[in-house]
């Protein structure tokens, strides 16, 4: 169980890693560090939540894995919303020249909350609060 659960949970999961720190690579590009609160909470949510969850996944604890995979996805959006909407960085990102980072930011802030919803209804998935999809009858047939 803990191989097919890591297996189902493991490409959303670098998918989210990687948009994450290109979106913050991006955002420092853009305007700067954000200050060490900030920092630590984003390295918690975006490294060390993930990594603790995949560790319980690989010892047996597949709700308490999928419960921290939950949290890192819900967390990374908090931490992005809080950036854009309250340290400004979505004005910044708006009225800054063009610039590679500029596109980044962007092209990462899109890609985002694809990549979160999706990780998001996996995690549900493995802790079994949502069912997982069943083929349709009459089309297996």
């Amino acid at each position: 169980m803990g191989w097919k659960t890591v297996r189902d949970l493991l490409p959303a999961l670098l998918l989210h890693v990687a948009a994450a720190a290109v979106h913050v690579m991006s955002t420092v590009g853009l305007s700067g560090r954000p200050g060490a609160l900030y920092e630590g909470a984003l390295a918690l949510m975006a490294l060390v939540v993930p990594m603790s969850a995949l560790l319980a996944l690989l010892s047996g604890m597949r709700r308490l894995g999928a419960a921290l995979f939950l949290l890192s996805y819900l967390g990374v959006a908090a931490l992005t919303l809080i950036g854009h909407l309250g340290l400004d960085y979505l004005v910044t990102a708006l009225y800054s020249d063009p610039s590679p980072y500029r596109t980044a930011f962007f092209a990462s802030a899109m890609v985002m909350p694809l990549i979160q919803i999706h990780g998001i209804v996996e995690s549900l998935r493995a802790w079994g609060l949502l069912a997982e999809p069943r083929r349709n009858r009459l089309l297996s047939k």
